[in-house]
């Protein structure tokens, strides 16, 4: 099966993730090294880290395609951003300031971990109603939707796609993180999965560990299908 990881910090020196071009070398061989065959480079872009300038991140996933071209031919990557949702996300979007998911319709948008179900579903809301169609990142971090399932099928209904972390998985399985993502994939809820990898060391890619424990246990959903939507901008 084809993996995608549709969630890292790859890029260099925008964000808390890769520092150089040879950090983010390293964890593109490292994804390699686990099967993954397509990545989604998603640079945090608003709270903590700033708007960084569309034409740095452009310029800098060109540097790297240019490199892995070279050391992992078979590699595919594609730019994209972790939005963290403020008032002016939406402009920044119109505007071509904020980078949606390889230039398609899909944001990957996320939340601060305590906040309400209200401003979660009025950002869904907004999104979807502005013409975008928002990937929800990580999902199970969110107090306000953890163990609430209404709450996540009405924002599936409103339009909102789910993508939850693989290291969620892994830590101490099962546990209350694990079985609550358990329960959202074997209700099919879930439409992504993605490492969230930061470096080689501490938050380094994991996608086959989580890929093995789902399919030991049977509930592994085809999630490439998904991410092949996103990249060639259809509807799901």
């Amino acid at each position: 099966m084809k993996i995608t990881d549709m969630h890292t910090h790859i890029l260099y020196g925008v964000d808390d993730g890769a520092r150089s071009l040879t950090d983010s070398l390293d964890l593109i061989s490292e994804e390699q090294n686990q099967g993954v065959q397509q990545i989604f480079l998603t640079p945090h872009y608003g709270y903590k880290f700033g708007c960084v300038d569309r034409k740095l991140l452009e310029k800098r996933f060109l540097e790297i395609q240019e490199k892995a071209s070279k050391y992992f031919p078979d590699m595919k990557l594609y730019l994209g951003s972790e939005l963290y949702y403020e008032r002016n996300t939406i402009q920044h979007l119109k505007e071509g300031k904020a980078l949606t998911m390889s230039g398609s319709r899909y944001v990957l948008v996320e939340f601060g971990v305590k906040d309400s179900y209200s401003n979660i579903f009025q950002a869904v809301y907004d999104l979807v109603y502005a013409g975008y169609l928002p990937i929800i990142a990580h999902v199970e971090r969110y107090s306000a939707l953890r163990n609430n399932s209404k709450a996540i099928e009405e924002l599936v209904k409103s339009g909102a796609y789910l993508q939850v972390n693989a290291g969620s998985f892994l830590k101490g399985f099962p546990s209350r993180k694990a079985a609550f993502c358990k329960k959202l994939i074997k209700e099919e809820l879930v439409y992504f999965i993605g490492s969230d990898c930061h470096d080689v060391k501490v938050r380094s890619p994991n996608m086959k560990e989580a890929y093995d424990l789902l399919d030991k246990r049977g509930i592994l959903p085809d999630f490439n299908y998904y991410a092949e939507k996103v990249i060639r901008k259809s509807y799901i």
